[in-house]
Formats: structure tokens, C-alpha cells, sequence
């Protein structure tokens, strides 16, 4: 194991701690409050104990967490790039990144979903067919946990791309508008056998989408499906799967 998977499981296993603990503390609260005791009879010291320190230890444990996983996702990322496996490349925009606050301040909704963002669900779902492999955000020093991530300068990506398609097993291309994004999808249309590309859209405003749909079905000359039949509690969610012509 390397000083970074190392160093990455350790935060994990502590960012854990402080969420069990939190939880706990703030069940310990719920708990006093249903019991009908008279607070005031509590040490003065453990009110404010389990008001206040429950969001801090959960809120700290996330981001502990968080971090752990950006470090073991660099870690594999070495491991994976250098292998042999078969690999499944991930197209999308930067924007569509899970960021250390949005990831941290939803403290709720990491927690619920397992604590793994949606990219390393992704790339769960995907481990039979491929290692999933994306193109890293310029400038960053640890990637969102998910795809290995591989770090080109803008002069070369467009080249980086086309080598990756041609020897992916899988491409996925996430749903969006950005210009970068819809050359990728161009280019897919050109590279690829159709029964090999996936598109994903993944809780996206309807607007947002057709608009994607509008600029998709120019470049890939057919129609993709509308918003409306592909809507989950007002987002639109979903793969998009080709056929040979």
C-alpha cells in the first residue's frame, strides 16, 4: 500500500468516526427531548455538548471522508492507467464535478447515498465491463473519487481523446452544452460503432437537456428522446444506448 492509499484510508476511517459519533450524539438529543426530561437538569455543560457539537462532528467527518477518497482515488488512479484492463472513457464537462463544498455542505445527501459520489457509482456499475478513465480538470491536485483521471495540456486533448476512444472498450459522454463537450460527441459519431457509445444524463433540468438534445441530434444525425420521457421527479435521468445502423 503507498503513502498516499495509506494516507487516504486513514481519513476515511476517522471521517467515519466523527459521523457515527455525531449521529449518535444528536440520537442521544432526540432522544433526552422525547423523554420528557426537564433539560434544565442537565449538567449546564452537555446541552450545548449535544446541540451544538452533532453538526460539527458530522460536517467534519464528511469532509474528512471526502478527502480520504480523493487521496485513494489518486492512489488507484496510478495503478489503473498503468494496467492492462480494458478501460471505459468518461466524457464531460468539468462543471458537472463534485466540488469539496457542494460535496460537504450537502452533508445529508452523501450520507444517505453510502457516502460515494455519483461517479464512483458509476464506475461500480461499470468494473465488469472496463476501468473507468476520464480526462482530469487542469490544475487540480486531487480529483473527484471516481474515474482514474488522466492530465493533458490543452494543446493535446483533443488528441488524447481520439486515442482514448479508438481503444476504449466503452464511451460514456455526459449529457451537457459545453463547446469542448460536443466536439467530444462529434467525434464519437465519427470514431466509434454506434453499439459502443453511451450517452448519460444524469438529473438534469428538462430545459437543460433539450437544449443538449437540440445540439446532439444535429451532430449525430439522429433523434434522441424527448425530456418529458425520460423525466424522474422533474429531472431528466438516464442512458441512451445506439444500435448499427
Amino acid at each position: 500500500m503507498t503513502r498516499a492509499s495509506r494516507s487516504g484510508r486513514a481519513r476515511k476511517i476517522s471521517g467515519l468516526i466523527l459521523i457515527i459519533a455525531g449521529t449518535l450524539l444528536f440520537l442521544t438529543w432526540q432522544a433526552i427531548l422525547a423523554s420528557g426530561i426537564d433539560t434544565k437538569l442537565l449538567p449546564l455543560i452537555l446541552v450545548p455538548f449535544l446541540v451544538f457539537f452533532p453538526p460539527i462532528f458530522v460536517i467534519g467527518g464528511v469532509f474528512l471522508f471526502w478527502r480520504g477518497s480523493q487521496y485513494a482515488a489518486k492512489a488507484d488512479a496510478e495503478k489503473i492507467l498503468t494496467g492492462h484492463n480494458p478501460a471505459v472513457l468518461y466524457l464531460r464537462s468539468f462543471q458537472s464535478d463534485s466540488s469539496t463544498a457542494k460535496y460537504v455542505f450537502s452533508t445529508f445527501e452523501p450520507i444517505l447515498s453510502g457516502l460515494e459520489t455519483q461517479e464512483e457509482q458509476l464506475a461500480d456499475v461499470l468494473r465488469p465491463v472496463g476501468d473507468l478513465v476520464a480526462i482530469g480538470r487542469p490544475g487540480e491536485v486531487l480529483p473527484e473519487p471516481g474515474a482514474a483521471r488522466i492530465y493533458v495540456s490543452n494543446e493535446e486533448w483533443k488528441e488524447i481523446v481520439k486515442r482514448r476512444m479508438q481503444v476504449a472498450r466503452l464511451v460514456i459522454i455526459r449529457a451537457g452544452a459545453a463547446e469542448n463537450l460536443l466536439w467530444e460527441l462529434g467525434q464519437a459519431k465519427e470514431t466509434l460503432n454506434p453499439e459502443k457509445l453511451l450517452i448519460l444524463a444524469l438529473g438534469m433540468a428538462v430545459k437543460d437537456y433539450e437544449f443538449f438534445r437540440t445540439k446532439a441530434d444535429l451532430l449525430l444525425n439522429v433523434s434522441l428522446p424527448e425530456g418529458a420521457k425520460m423525466q424522474r421527479s422533474g429531472q431528466v435521468s438516464g442512458f441512451i444506448g445506439f444500435v448499427p445502423e
